[in-house]
């Protein structure tokens, strides 16, 4: 078998010329209790946010260090576990309005400490303190810093220090929350208090650009699930667009802009904005994997594999490890090839512990309904929208499990009507509700979920947030209903979409999803998965070619 398999050989290696990748590990909050634990990781996220803007640097993610706080490891067992070669430590204490910072440099290799600090400053002084921190990493490490982040480095976001505080207060609560893992009622808390300590911080000071992005990004993770119209994301047009007006060089607004942008459909908007951000941040992983989402999106498997060879060639962490892993999972997954496809799914597991939703989109595929159940069940924590909605789904495909489905969806109906739709998925399970009610004799129940699913796609179509897997299901909704022009327009509207390429393997699911029984012996329908057939083909043969361009290794 071919692979990627990104491997280091650190033996007699020599340690002047090592690949400059860094982990900043969770910084020690030295007070008594954690009322300030929100301060002293503001600090290290700074840190670590202007480290990465550096394109000579690769630094490990935030979510990614998180697992080490408050463990014993020794630092080499972190280190090779991150894949990288320089960690920095510190620790904050802060009373009052000073704040006492410690902060070293670590060779790992040798275990010498490049560089290290004290300070003991008036939180005023807090940018100065990381930008100090910045400039002397980056002197140790022979680098020289962008004339943009120098200029970054060098400009105070803010002058006000309650609006700082206010502002990464908003930081930590946006970090916590974690939609797939939490109860909806906890996530939303998260949200409300981010979105709250980012408006006081704009009251503080109307200037300050970050804190309206900060409020941007808090206003999308909380909306982008929905479908109904007034949760519309037009707001996060507005910060954002405020904050670029305030700094027309601050790529995190652009980076959220774009996420906007992309959402509601509007790729070449979307496109411009991640390539500014690439301007400002060319090493900016995040922007490059998006870029290349809408590259595959628009079928434009020329610009997406050149972005992906940009990706390839900044692996040198296991973060950048896992995202070349997810695009080969991808291409794989495109041209039907399961073995290799479970392959890549296992080298992600390795890294990213946990539920995987492409695992169980290979298990769907090839039809392990009862693994794709397991799945769930043993990696996804609470049973909120999400988790019932794929067990119902999951449960749905296996005949004899209906009961055991409308449990599932009866559980995730309550938590909607309680809830609101929250989740992507949410979207488009009514759809599956309704097969599951007729299966059951309740016909009259289960035409009002059909209604229902054609009403929620109505309002995601009505403000440009419709995908792919929006059409693929109102094709069975409205053959469920009989109306066959409605059926042939959204087949229509699904190729327009790329729906067939998007995932992979869509043709095959649509040979037996259950949803398109009643259209099997149409020709139309035939003639919709024959073209599918064809156009996978196509895009099969243009990008099979290129994967022995992409660095391949063999192993047994």
């Amino acid at each position: 078998m071919i692979v990627f398999n990104k491997t280091y050989d650190k033996t007699n290696v020599d340690v002047a010329n090592l690949e400059k990748t860094i982990a900043v590990l969770p910084f020690v909050n030295n007070n008594s209790n954690d009322e300030n634990l929100y301060f002293c990781n503001g600090i290290m996220a700074g840190i670590r946010d202007h480290l990465a803007k550096i394109p000579e640097f690769s630094v490990v993610s935030r979510l990614s260090v998180e697992q080490y706080r408050n463990t014993s490891f020794p630092l080499k067992t972190i280190a090779r576990e991150l894949d990288v070669n320089y960690v920095i430590e510190g620790n904050v204490q802060r009373i009052g309005d000073r704040a006492i910072i410690s902060a070293e440099l670590i060779r790992v290799e040798d275990n010498k400490v490049l560089w290290s600090e004290r300070y003991d400053k008036d939180v005023s002084e807090i940018f100065a303190v990381q930008t100090n921190v910045i400039q002397s990493i980056t002197t140790n490490l022979e680098t020289i810093i962008s004339s943009y982040l120098k200029s970054e480095l060098n400009t105070t976001p803010t002058q006000n220090t309650l609006a700082y505080d206010h502002y990464l207060k908003g930081e930590e609560y946006r970090f916590k929350a974690n939609r797939p893992l939490q109860k909806t009622e906890d996530w939303l808390e998260l949200l409300s208090k981010a979105k709250l300590s980012y408006e006081l911080a704009i009251e503080r000071d109307s200037l300050f650009a970050q804190a309206y992005v900060g409020l941007a990004q808090s206003i999308f993770e909380e909306k982008a699930p929905y479908a109904l119209e007034e949760n519309n994301l037009e707001d996060v047009l507005t910060f954002t667009n405020k904050a670029l007006q305030i700094n027309p060089n601050l790529s995190r607004a652009f980076v959220t802009r774009g996420g906007y942008y992309f959402e509601t459909n509007k790729s070449d908007k979307a496109i411009k904005d991640y390539e500014n951000a690439l301007t400002l941040e060319p090493n900016n992983n995040y922007v490059l994997n998006s870029l290349w989402s809408l590259y595959t999106a628009e079928q434009n498997y020329t610009n997406a594999l050149k972005t992906f060879k940009k990706i390839e060639k900044r692996v040198e962490t296991k973060d950048d490890t896992l995202r070349v892993y997810k695009i080969y999972r991808f291409y794989y997954a495109l041209l039907d090839d399961y073995k290799t496809e479970q392959f890549y799914l296992d080298k992600i597991a390795e890294i990213q512990s946990g539920f995987l939703n492409t695992q169980v989109w290979l298990y769907t595929r090839t039809q392990q309904h009862e693994k794709s159940i397991d799945h769930i069940k043993k990696y996804w924590p609470e049973y909120n929208q999400q988790k019932n909605a794929w067990l119902a789904a999951f449960n749905s495909f296996i005949p004899e499990k209906n009961k055991e489905a409308l449990k599932h969806y009866r559980d995730w109906h309550d938590q909607v009507m309680a809830e609101g739709i929250n989740s992507w998925l949410s979207r488009r399970t009514y759809h599956r509700y309704d097969q599951a009610l007729i299966r059951d004799g309740q016909i009259e129940k289960g035409l009002d979920m059909v209604k229902k699913q054609i009403e929620v796609s109505d309002q995601l179509i009505s403000v440009g947030r419709a995908d792919e897997w929006i059409y693929y299901d109102l094709v069975g909704a409205y053959a469920s209903l009989g109306q066959y022009d409605k059926v042939y327009e959204s087949m229509d509207n699904f190729e327009e979409l790329n729906g067939w390429t998007m995932w992979g393997g869509m043709v095959e699911m649509a040979k037996f999803d259950y949803q398109f029984d009643v259209l099997r012996n149409n020709p139309r329908f035939q003639e919709w998965i024959r073209r599918g057939e064809k156009q996978l083909e196509l895009i099969q043969n243009q990008i099979r070619p290129y994967l022995p361009l992409m660095p391949p290794i063999k192993t047994d």
